[in-house]
């Protein structure tokens, strides 16, 4: 619901004389009985605002990475959705499945990546709220059944489709371990903090692995990624086994800031969960 629409419900008498908030509830039962008329924007509107959603991931997007960046991530392939798929699944209108299917079993055997074991994201989001601990899809359907169940990547659908944007990032699975994976924060191209990825477990890093770690990924970061971004500010995730490879970028103060907790406390360090 706009803004305007709930401002409407607010200030009627039946909430300000009470002085409260609607519910809900209350926004679902004014939609049934016709009381309430969502604000619809207009399609010029409509692709304003997607392209004030998309201006924070010009240039950490897969669809920007150079082919200088891309030697330092895992391979990746991307390809267009249909607009037909697109504005089905958007729109919740009549599309046929089989579509889909026709268009990623293509996709797979272009990319020559398995349909048994791979990763699958929108250029903007990965479907990990529907897929939870696992992101390895095991078969076309299950991609289907991410897409389309994930909140995350609905939205950002809706929002990429306007733009003409709506593109779908195909990587082999990875097994990454948990203990393995650190977010890098970057401001004015020099490193403002490193983080655990997954901060809420203690991995019990010796203070040698540590101190080790940090210089692999400062190093790591100044000399291969700061050089062939086009920005100065970003995050970076970064798997650091064997060598250390670029996961992904994410633009600054959008992204999770982990133990930092807020980007206000950025200050130069690498923090691990040893709670």
């Amino acid at each position: 619901m706009d803004l305007e629409s709930f401002h409407t419900i607010s200030c009627s008498d039946t909430y300000k004389n009470k002085n409260i908030l609607p519910t809900i509830d209350d926004v679902f039962y004014l939609l049934d009985k016709g009381k309430l008329k969502p604000k619809i924007p207009t399609k010029e509107e409509a692709r304003k605002n997607a392209e004030h959603f998309y201006k924070p991931l010009k240039w950490v997007t897969f669809l920007d990475y150079s082919e200088q960046l891309k030697n330092y991530t895992f391979p990746f392939f991307i390809e267009k959705i249909p607009n037909r798929i697109v504005e089905g699944i958007c729109d919740q209108t009549h599309w046929r499945e089989a579509d889909y299917h026709i268009f990623m079993k293509n996709f797979l055997e272009k990319s020559k990546i398995s349909s048994n074991s791979f990763f699958m994201k929108l250029i903007s989001v990965s479907p990990k709220d529907y897929l939870g601990d696992s992101m390895q899809l095991t078969s076309i359907q299950h991609s289907l059944d991410a897409l389309t169940g994930s909140i995350r990547c609905f939205e950002d659908l809706v929002m990429l489709k306007d733009i003409d944007k709506a593109y779908i990032v195909l990587r082999p699975y990875i097994n990454i371990v948990a203990s393995e994976e650190r977010r890098v924060f970057v401001k004015d191209k020099k490193i403002c903090g490193i983080s655990q990825y997954f901060y809420d477990q203690n991995f019990h890093y010796s203070p040698v692995e540590k101190e080790q770690k940090e210089k692999e990924i400062r190093y790591f970061i100044d000399t291969n990624i700061t050089p062939n971004m086009q920005l100065d500010d970003y995050v970076a995730d970064v798997v650091t086994w064997e060598k250390i490879q670029l996961l992904e970028t994410n633009p600054f103060w959008y992204s999770d800031p982990c133990l930092f907790k807020s980007y206000q406390s950025l200050d130069g360090s690498f923090l691990v969960n040893e709670r």
